[in-house]
């Protein structure tokens, strides 16, 4: 199949890795959207892009398939550590969404069960500081 831009190629992407079912697929979706609205996304290619919300929607829960391995690597061109930074900015993108007059909609939208309500799954932690122990 032929489709242009970075949700198709996310698809594609996951049906090559045999990783994507229906969810992951739509968190994947959801970080797409949501790069759509802010400018530090502009410079990546949509095959980056791409790749980064793959590998988000891995970390996140949506599939099977959780680890970044070679067959990953071989049909995206993109190494996990690559893309680390990109799946960060994602990340940080999903926390603001709520809050964010940009991507307030999208945090809707993605927040119905239609859309498996993965605008309310949790944030991967990186962006809170550790917890003190006594």
């Amino acid at each position: 199949t032929q489709s242009t831009g970075s949700s198709g190629i996310n698809a594609e992407y996951g049906v090559s890795t045999q990783s994507t079912g229906m969810r992951q697929l739509t968190i994947g979706r959801y970080a797409l959207e949501l790069s759509l609205q802010e400018y530090g996304y502009v410079t990546k290619r949509p095959s980056q892009l791409a790749a980064a919300a793959l590998l988000f929607s891995m970390r996140k829960g949506g599939g099977e398939k959780q680890e970044w391995d070679t067959t990953c690597q071989h049909y995206t061109g993109y190494t996990e550590a690559e893309l680390e930074d990109l799946v960060d900015m994602m990340d940080r993108s999903s926390i603001s969404a709520p809050e964010d007059r940009h991507c307030k909609n999208i945090y809707k939208k993605y927040s119905h069960q239609v859309f498996f309500k993965v605008a309310l799954l949790p944030p991967l932690g990186k962006h809170f500081p550790p917890t003190p122990t006594t």
